[in-house]
């Protein structure tokens, strides 16, 4: 323990784990204090991504209620400009365009980005969870091997033949 002391650890996540063992803390204090961080960062990604899916389903219904007002708006200048309805009408259907473009060109895709991204950071928190619980307990890097893609394993183990633990 003593040689993570003066380790720089960029992860927030890890850095506040080994932080709390450093500090002596049981494995049950830290396992809690680190998934509670889990949670309520799963929990604001979860509200801004419900934030930005929303707006995506939103905006073309938006872009459409643009159309209609930009119709009647034409449709009240008719008598006074008939050669204006060209370019009336494209101006009321650009707005469409907008909130099709808005939704499924940004909002939608930036949802979608973002819960990919939470998904991949909380695989990442948990495993970093029981990182560190097993540092605490001193537990050898084959059961963290568990959590690794098969295809890791050689990687990370190189040339030695120990076999994984069987935990179930």
């Amino acid at each position: 323990m003593i040689a993570l002391e003066n380790q720089e650890i960029s992860n927030r996540m890890l850095a506040k784990g080994v932080r709390a063992l450093v500090d002596g803390n049981d494995a049950g204090f830290v396992r809690a204090s680190l998934e509670r961080d889990t949670l309520i960062t799963s929990q604001r990604h979860e509200s801004a991504r419900s934030i930005l899916q929303s707006w995506g389903d939103t905006a073309p219904a938006m872009g459409m209620i643009g159309t209609l007002i930009g119709l009647v708006l034409l449709l009240a200048k008719l008598e006074e400009d008939p050669a204006g309805i060209g370019a009336g009408m494209s101006t009321a259907l650009i707005t469409t365009l907008y909130g099709a473009i808005l939704a499924n060109g940004a909002l939608i895709p930036m949802a979608q980005k973002l819960e990919n991204h939470a998904k991949r950071e909380a695989l990442n928190n948990e495993l970093i969870v029981e990182g560190v619980v097993f540092i605490q307990k001193a537990v050898i890097r084959d059961y963290l091997l568990i959590y690794c893609p098969h295809f890791w394993h050689q990687k990370l183990i190189g040339n030695d033949k120990q076999r994984l633990p069987n935990l179930t």
